[in-house]
């Protein structure tokens, strides 16, 4: 869900699970996957 305020402020909220094998990276990375079509970025790939 996007929040958007009257100030022009625009809340995105994106989250993982993490598991017994995650990594504080992938998690992170897969937060930058799914905001990706808010950002208008391409997370980059290691």
């Amino acid at each position: 869900t996007i929040s958007l305020f009257a100030d022009g402020e625009a809340v995105y909220n994106v989250g993982g699970g993490v598991v017994f094998d995650s990594t504080a990276e992938e998690e992170y990375r897969e937060c930058l996957l799914k905001a990706r079509f808010a950002t208008g970025t391409v997370p980059a790939s290691s």
